[in-house]
């Protein structure tokens, strides 16, 4: 519990930061206008949506670019690794079917098809659509097509698959390796899995999973909304890849 005199403590200290910083823009303004020849003039923009969400998206990417300069200055940024939906659909098709020849002549298998088709090819405009499906109908494969057709539709960049479980992750991010990896590509780096018990083959396996770079992230809810309300450096930095994703919550 933060006492009155610490909390007064706090506030001091803020106020004497702003007035630090207040003096020494305009001498720090003066050193930028005569290295960069370029003036920019910015007009009155107005933010749309949750002002609060856009200073910290916006603070992520600043933080993200700062952290990344660097790494790739001491040749250790990671490349990002494009989602290619229309391909992973394509595939995806393809294993399912193979499994639907294999799997019993039953109901049960026909009901699980009749699942996949229905989600992959269901026209849905809405922000946010809910799928009632119980378990062993197939949703894994079945949420994960219409994810795909989501992307190429909307032209998205990534998915998040929020769980509760990490036993639950472990087997969703194992058959996603096993349908969804293209030829030619490492499945780490395609299907990222995140939560406190995962195990990274190699230091880019890691850097991809941590800053949300892989295009299918599988995760806690726990890791995923901490991100959302965090301000530690590590973890806002990746904030910034939320936008033009798709996420599904189980």
């Amino acid at each position: 519990m933060i006492s009155y005199s610490e909390c007064n403590k706090a506030l001091l200290s803020q106020a004497i930061a702003k007035g630090s910083v207040d003096r020494e823009l305009p001498e720090l303004e003066a050193i930028h206008d005569n290295l960069i020849e370029s003036h920019f003039k910015y007009g009155e923009e107005e933010i749309k949506g949750n002002q609060s969400v856009f200073f910290r998206i916006l603070l992520s990417c600043i933080a993200d670019a700062d952290h990344t300069n660097t790494a790739v200055n001491y040749h250790k940024h990671a490349k990002t690794i494009p989602l290619r939906p229309a391909e992973r659909l394509e595939q995806l098709d393809r294993r399912v079917a193979d499994l639907q020849l294999k799997g019993a002549d039953d109901e049960r298998n026909a009901l699980r098809n009749e699942m996949y088709h229905a989600c992959r090819d269901v026209d849905i405009d809405s922000g946010i659509s809910s799928c009632d499906s119980p378990v062993g109908s197939g949703k894994t494969t079945a949420v994960m097509a219409h994810l795909l057709a989501q992307a190429e539709k909307r032209g998205l960049r990534r998915f998040f698959v929020v769980l509760p479980f990490t036993n639950i992750i472990k087997q969703s991010v194992k058959t996603y390796r096993d349908m969804l990896v293209l030829p030619g590509e490492n499945a780490d780096e395609v299907v990222a899995e995140l939560h406190h018990r995962a195990d990274f083959e190699s230091e880019d396996t890691r850097y991809l999973t941590a800053l949300w770079r892989a295009p299918i992230i599988v995760t806690t809810a726990v890791a995923f909304f901490e991100t959302l309300a965090s301000n530690s450096t590590a973890t806002l930095r990746r904030l910034h890849k939320l936008p033009g994703s798709a996420i599904f919550v189980d």
